[in-house]
């Protein structure tokens, strides 16, 4: 009876042990930060620019006051601004997307300071990427909070206005801290 009760516990002890191995892990921060390769489109866009509207949402005059913008951002506060608006990102997520994008385009470049903002129109998401070097100064929260008036904007499929808006925001924010 001893010898079997003890055989039943080295099985119960084991089974719980492989269960364990096999459980599903919750994935860390880190882990969410990196897409997973085949997640990603086989080829990403290659920029044309800081203003890259490969869905044609902006008109030309709405294109130079975005590059005017932007080219001002690098100018007066060293950060790298750039845009993209894509159809869709087919079937990835707007955050494996941007990131992917911004790890092809390095934004910033030397510096490090650079952003990467990315509308995915048919798919209705944006999602903006942040470099290292400008996280204390926007947090994920201070970008939320930067949008929302942009967002309502791009919901009335006003790309422009929304974007334009959302560069102000950010460029006045990085200004004030200086």
């Amino acid at each position: 009876m001893v010898r079997s009760t003890t055989f039943s516990l080295i099985f119960l002890l084991i089974a719980l042990t492989v269960s364990g191995c096999l459980r599903r892990s919750t994935p860390t921060d880190s882990q969410q930060a990196t897409p997973s390769p085949s997640a990603l489109p086989s080829s990403l866009p290659k920029p044309n620019g800081l203003v890259n509207d490969y869905s044609n949402v902006f008109d030309p005059a709405a294109k130079n006051r975005l590059d005017m913008m932007v080219e001002a951002l690098r100018r007066d506060v060293n950060v790298e601004f750039e845009i993209a608006t894509v159809n869709a990102t087919n079937g990835v997520s707007i955050f494996d997307y941007s990131l992917a994008l911004a790890r092809e385009w390095k934004p910033g470049g030397e510096s490090g300071r650079g952003l990467l903002l990315v509308l995915a129109i048919k798919d209705r998401q944006w999602q903006l990427q942040v470099s290292e070097a400008l996280r204390m100064d926007l947090s994920d929260e201070v970008c939320k909070e930067l949008a929302e008036p942009s967002v309502k904007l791009y919901a009335q499929g006003k790309y422009a206005e929304g974007v334009e808006l959302y560069v102000r925001s950010i460029g006045d924010r990085l200004g004030a801290k200086r």
